[in-house]
């Protein structure tokens, strides 16, 4: 069990003699100078119990009340104990302590690291009158640089000791439990050998994420910037980790923006004396009209096209649901139309065999910049014994994607998709099959490639009308698919909203050729090859004509995913193969001429959804 301590600010205090002399030294040749000038190292605490599903197979674990877990681990003399911990990057680690009992002999410990990193010894001596009280040895003075990935802290005791559990601590502030304990594995080095040509002039790329716990919002928002772009690629291929995990599910934790309900009330009553509730921009109100009709009113906040959602736009259905009814209540809907108009919806009777009515309200009711208003309208014998088990208002039900084959033959599938509801509002897109038809009212379509291991066809690619690209290397032998993950915006991004996004009014395809071009609604297109290897689907752009001034708006925009490490569409950018950043810290902006958005830490989130690199090749 591995117990993560509150963070705490890293620090490094070197003395004035590490200062003035060992300088760079202290870095290369780090316990020599941590013995000179007493280095002192601050972090993150992780403590790691002694016992675990291993050490209970090879160790007698013994039960004791003032044990951290209440239960501790027996090792005998003569023998050693192994403690597997795991880092996302080269951090330092300080053993901060080691909780133990000792009741028969005076026992010294060794700790080592990784079979050869000596932390240094213990002399414990036994506790003969104190049986079930565990001492401290407080910190070890030697600190190491540990290696990213899978470490081995062993110890050592020359006779038999109970040992408890151990405190380390690591100077890494987005390390955690899930990468601590070796369920998340984290790769200190990655390679993206970068395609730009040394006379093309960098881009620059600028910081504006986010953070989130939703792991289905796209909070990373990259955009990139060149002045004087000709002529830049993108490539997808699969995680640099090692991993026969295809984790591809949606987690819709921590994302009740994402759940059909948009507002709820729950278990409250319908009286003279009812007062206001309240929720999340959500007001219910109740209003007496005489002794047998009042007024339930609801004024609430609904997110639209600013925030790249689609709940004023679409439907809703109003669900009422009584706990008892004694007496028939008839209830009128009335609610605000975005015109400013009133709208009365039919009567509905609930009885004792009624408990639960359902009215359907139409898309685009709701308005985005001002309340949302409904009111139900009660009549009834007798109001003092009208209970509500809930009231909640849900988006309807979509009506499934309808899918088109526009294009088939032994090398490409392409398909465009209609849907139901798209958060642009209208618009849509018109695909032009080259030496074929014309077709309309597309928000997105994909393209296909050939498998030679399946026989099949495999997804590498797809655009949406509002901008967004998404590139796959064929599936892996063995598998049917993998995610997508990364997207990137084409086009001259506009960041009016917290959703970025462009208008795509046409593309052209010529499948043989497998080339795409790509019109946008101010007038300005680009041309995408696409090609697609066993390793690697590329896309090369060119003939690239943008109408907006180049140093406002970027030629393409990253947005990703990034909760936390291990839990990540991507979690590093490596510029030209040389610098690496966390993709959420406020790096603010940086040049290069190669962007590589991967994945140093395993993620349990999309797994083999792939790396994406951006290359600019002329300027």
């Amino acid at each position: 069990m591995h117990v993560a301590r509150p963070h705490r600010y890293h620090t490094i205090v070197l003395c004035i003699l590490c200062v003035n002399y060992c300088n760079i030294m202290c870095f290369q040749k780090f316990i020599i100078v941590a013995a000179l000038c007493k280095i002192v190292i601050e972090g993150k605490e992780f403590l790691i119990e002694a016992e675990d599903e291993r050490t209970d197979g090879n160790h007698e674990l013994l039960p004791y009340r003032n044990a951290s877990d209440h239960k501790a681990v027996l090792v005998k003399g003569g023998t050693s104990l192994s403690i597997n911990f795991c880092l996302r990057q080269r951090s330092f680690v300080t053993i901060r302590n080691i909780r133990y009992l000792n009741l028969k002999k005076s026992t010294l410990l060794n700790i080592v690291v990784n079979e050869n990193l000596n932390y240094g010894s213990y002399f414990s001596v036994p506790n003969y009158n104190q049986s079930n009280v565990f001492n401290d040895t407080r910190s070890f003075s030697i600190v190491h640089q540990l290696e990213a990935g899978w470490n081995i802290l062993k110890v050592y005791a020359t006779n038999s000791i109970v040992l408890d559990m151990f405190l380390l601590e690591v100077n890494d502030s987005k390390l955690n439990n899930m990468i601590f304990s070796c369920k998340v594995i984290c790769i200190q080095q990655l390679h993206f050998p970068p395609r730009a040509k040394s006379v093309v002039t960098p881009a620059n790329m600028a910081q504006n994420s986010f953070f989130t716990k939703c792991a289905e919002v796209d909070n990373v928002d990259i955009p990139i910037y060149h002045p004087h772009v000709n002529a830049f690629s993108i490539t997808a291929r699969l995680p640099q980790y090692k991993t026969f995990a295809n984790r591809r599910q949606a987690n819709l934790t921590f994302c009740p923006h994402l759940t059909q309900t948009l507002w709820r009330f729950d278990n409250f009553s319908v009286t003279h004396f009812s007062k206001e509730m309240y929720g999340n921009f959500t007001f219910l109100t109740f209003q007496e009209n005489n002794l047998s009709s009042i007024d339930v009113n609801v004024i609430f906040r609904q997110k639209g096209e600013h925030t790249g959602s689609i709940n004023t736009d679409m439907g809703s259905q109003l669900f009422l649901k009584f706990i008892s009814v004694r007496n028939d209540v008839f209830i009128t809907l009335r609610y605000k139309h975005r015109n400013g108009s009133m709208i009365t919806s039919e009567r509905k009777r609930f009885s004792e065999s009624h408990l639960e009515q359902m009215w359907k309200i139409p898309d685009y009711t709701w308005i985005e910049t001002d309340y949302n208003y409904i009111s139900l309208v009660l009549y009834t014998k007798e109001l003092s014994h009208l209970k509500i088990d809930y009231l909640r208002l849900d988006r309807r039900p979509f009506i499934p994607d309808r899918t088109i084959t526009l294009y088939k033959s032994d090398n490409i599938i392409i398909e465009g998709v209609q849907v139901d509801m798209w958060w642009r509002g209208h618009e849509r897109m018109t695909i032009n099959i080259h030496s074929g038809n014309s077709y309309e009212g597309f928000a997105f379509l994909r393209l296909y490639r050939p498998v030679p291991w399946t026989r099949g066809y495999s997804q590498v690619f797809i655009l949406y009308q509002d901008g967004n690209a998404r590139f796959l290397p064929v599936s892996p032998e063995g598998l049917d698919w993998i995610p997508f993950g990364t997207s990137v915006i084409l086009g001259q991004c506009k960041h009016d909203s917290i959703r970025p996004y462009v208008s795509i009014t046409q593309v052209d395809i010529y499948p043989d050729d497998m080339k795409l071009v790509i019109f946008f609604k101010d007038g300005g297109y680009l041309r995408m090859t696409l090609k697609v290897t066993e390793d690697f689907t590329q896309a090369y752009f060119d003939n690239i004509v943008f109408m907006n001034d180049t140093s406002i708006y970027p030629f393409v925009t990253v947005r990703s995913m990034y909760v936390e490490e291990g839990n990540t569409d991507v979690d590093s950018i490596k510029v030209d193969d040389v610098k690496t950043l966390n993709v959420i810290d406020n790096w603010g902006t940086v040049p290069g001429k190669s962007f590589a958005f991967h994945r140093r830490c395993l993620s349990r989130h999309l797994t083999l959804s792939p790396d994406i690199q951006i290359d600019i090749l002329k300027t």
